[in-house]
C-alpha cells in the first residue's frame, strides 16, 4: 500500500465530482478503525448524510474488520460490483445477514435518506484492470507502493 500522503493525493486527483470530497478526517481524528472514523464524523456532524462506498472485493475480507456490523448500522452502504468478486460478494456473510436491508439499484438514487442498515449493490461497465495493476503501473507517480500503512488496518 502507498505511503498516506501519496494515497490523498490520488484520490484528490480523481475525485471529480463536486458531491465528492476526500478528506484526511482518520488522520485529524486520530483514528485506527473504520467504524471509530464513522463515529467520529456521526458526531462531529450530525446534520451531514453519509454513504459508505466500497468494492464488492472487500466483502469477502469485511467480517474481519473490527466492528463490520457497527459500519453497517451506522451508514447506508454503497457497493460497487468489481470482477470476479459480484456473485461471491452477494454470498457473503455481511450481504447475508442484511440481505433484508438491500435497496434495489433502481431506488438508490434516496440511498442517503435510507435509515441504515441500507445497502445497494450496483452493476456496471467494469474495469478489466485490477486495481494491483493500476497502482504497478503508476508507481512513482503519487503512488509508489510501500509496506507501511500509517492508517493500520481494520482487522
Amino acid at each position: 500500500m502507498a505511503l498516506y500522503e501519496q494515497r490523498l493525493a490520488a484520490a484528490r486527483r480523481v475525485a471529480q465530482h463536486p458531491a465528492i470530497r476526500v478528506s484526511d478526517c482518520e488522520r485529524r481524528f486520530n483514528s485506527r478503525y473504520s467504524a471509530d472514523t464513522i463515529a467520529q464524523l456521526r458526531k462531529r456532524y450530525p446534520r451531514d448524510r453519509f454513504v459508505w462506498v466500497m468494492g464488492a472485493d472487500n466483502l469477502a475480507e469485511f467480517t474481519r474488520w473490527r466492528r463490520w456490523q457497527d459500519i453497517f448500522q451506522a451508514l447506508p452502504i454503497a457497493i460497487f460490483d468489481r470482477q470476479p468478486y459480484a456473485q461471491s460478494a452477494c454470498a457473503s456473510k455481511p450481504l447475508q445477514r442484511f440481505s433484508r436491508q438491500r435497496v434495489a439499484e433502481q431506488a438508490a438514487d434516496d440511498i442517503t435518506s435510507r435509515q441504515p442498515p441500507a445497502w445497494v449493490f450496483f452493476h456496471g461497465r467494469l474495469h478489466a484492470a485490477s486495481a494491483s495493476a493500476i497502482r504497478k503501473n503508476t508507481a512513482g507517480r503519487d503512488t509508489a507502493p510501500d509496506n507501511s500503512n500509517q492508517r493500520g488496518d481494520d482487522r
